[in-house]
């Protein structure tokens, strides 16, 4: 266990999350933000970004986090060493993001006097696959989140699922999403040498890789248009909405998309396409899509929340029906057609809506929970 030092005069803070490459890309500014006036732990599994979050003197302690797995035998042990975590620090709140650090922060309050702000993420696969284990995790998850001093979410429609009318009786509000750094993602409108359309995200079923799949096939084979296509992204076969292994490589084979891999900083890639494309069935909000309008990107992306939400139709983007292929492709091919200078309108209009997502907001509306 990493040593547990701290300040007598400071708020106690633990951080739990999934790991600590979630950490690393999306709360790095608020953890520095925050570690300038309170004492920070951190309570992830470690992986290959542990190391750049130890450059900044950030504690780590090890989790075994699977977020798309339940295993109860390691539940149990995180959920017994986060007691002795506690236990020892003595903490004054604990920030949780994501299902399972939300599910354990809040069982732990049951045997604590310590503050839980939740952030729920999105709602992910335990509410899109309605499996039996799914429906137990969902429900369990509704009830711990009311133990929470603060409940965040990132779109209204998932505030409403978790509390319905009885959000009124809850403390939640909802957040600008993790934040985009504004000053650091600098506009670059789109160009006419950018000539290619390209899909950033998980390649599993819910981020609606299918459809996109399928919407390429449609675009080349039935319109015969030339339209490119790029994918970035890890390939999830551990997720339970993974995508078959054998599909992928047969869709490889027929030359559909140029499969660029994982890639660690999407600006490069973004500021080479014409335009960003996510189908997801759902999300908390699309943290693809911020850095994609903060770039100045027009965006093609799901009528679904955590993506219609920062979508103005025919604005700064075109919003397809959900799990529909045929409507994807038509989208595409109408975004393709259109004059250089309204694609580049649509890219700026991204920008300006965009400005509400700073991650200055972010910072402050925790900052302003936590001194409560």
């Amino acid at each position: 266990m990493a040593t547990l030092y701290v300040s007598i005069l400071k708020k106690k803070i633990i951080i739990i999350a999934n790991n600590s490459w979630n950490l690393y890309n999306f709360r790095l500014e608020l953890i520095n933000a925050l570690v300038k006036d309170f004492d920070i732990l951190i309570c992830c599994e470690k992986d290959s970004y542990s190391k750049y979050l130890e450059k900044y003197n950030f504690s780590i302690n090890d989790l075994k986090i699977k977020s798309s797995k339940y295993n109860f035998l390691i539940d149990i042990f995180n959920i017994l060493k986060l007691l002795k975590i506690i236990f020892y620090y003595k903490p004054t709140h604990i920030l949780s993001f994501t299902i399972k650090p939300n599910l354990y922060a809040n069982l732990l309050n049951l045997f604590f006097n310590f503050k839980v702000v939740s952030n729920v993420t999105g709602l992910g696969s335990v509410y899109l696959s309605k499996n039996i284990v799914n429906k137990i995790i969902f429900s369990l998850n509704k009830f711990l989140l009311r133990r929470s001093y603060h409940v965040f979410f990132q779109n209204s429609s998932d505030q409403k699922v978790i509390f319905g009318d009885e959000k009124i009786f809850i403390n939640s509000s909802v957040i600008a999403g993790s934040g985009i750094n504004l000053s650091y993602f600098h506009f670059n409108k789109v160009s006419k040498i950018n000539n290619y359309f390209l899909f950033i995200g998980r390649i599993i079923v819910d981020k609606g890789f299918v459809e996109f799949v399928e919407a390429i096939k449609k675009i080349k084979f039935y319109h015969k248009l030339e339209i490119n296509f790029k994918v970035a992204g890890k390939l999830d076969f551990n997720n339970p909405s993974k995508i078959c292994k054998v599909d992928f490589e047969n869709w490889q084979k027929l030359n559909l998309f140029e499969y660029l891999g994982y890639v660690e900083n999407n600006v490069e890639i973004i500021n080479n396409s014409l335009c960003v494309i996510l189908p997801s069935y759902r999300e908390g909000l699309s943290r693809v899509l911020l850095e994609s309008m903060a770039l100045a990107r027009p965006i093609i992306t799901t009528n679904v929340p955590g993506c219609k939400e920062l979508i103005e139709n025919n604005q700064n983007g075109l919003l397809v029906a959900p799990k529909n292929a045929e409507d994807l492709a038509n989208k595409i091919i109408q975004l393709n057609s259109l004059p250089l200078k309204k694609k580049i309108d649509m890219g700026l209009n991204s920008r300006k809506i965009v400005q509400k997502y700073d991650i200055k907001k972010v910072i402050s509306q925790y900052k302003s929970i936590i001194n409560q």
